[in-house]
């Protein structure tokens, strides 16, 4: 008797891509509503430009958050990735503003959007992908 593995992981590695997709939308998704509602607000341009895409990106190196330089993995292989940003020019500007005075809202909106949402963000992943079925 013999299992062909080959199929069922080309299957799996398939379904892996989907929900690993539908799983950063979902994300980015949650992310953007809650930037929004830090946003710094004047007229609202900033908060209404403040959106998210999924694609694949090729990824030249890994992040390594102070770790040891002789840590990072280049890789030039193409992955999905989740970009949640504005395309405001002064978006950069309130975000890193850490002296300004918002009446609404505040500085690192973005960053506060994402940390503010890891465990959901991680119950998203491991619906998704903990739910894959071959």
């Amino acid at each position: 008797m013999s299992v062909k593995v080959s199929s069922k992981l080309k299957e799996y590695i398939k379904k892996l891509e989907i929900e690993t997709y539908k799983a950063l939308t979902e994300s980015g998704m949650v992310v953007e509503t809650s930037a929004k509602k830090l946003t710094p607000v004047d007229m609202g341009r900033l908060r209404n430009s403040i959106g998210y895409k999924v694609g694949k990106e090729k990824v030249v190196a890994k992040d390594f958050r102070g770790g040891d330089p002789d840590d990072i993995k280049l890789n030039s292989n193409e992955e999905y990735t989740v970009v949640i940003g504005s395309n405001v020019v002064y978006a950069r500007y309130q975000h890193e503003g850490m002296e300004l005075n918002h009446t609404v809202g505040g500085s690192k909106f973005l960053l506060r959007g994402l940390n503010n949402n890891t465990t959901k963000i991680g119950k998203i992943f491991t619906k998704r992908i903990g739910g894959i079925k071959i």
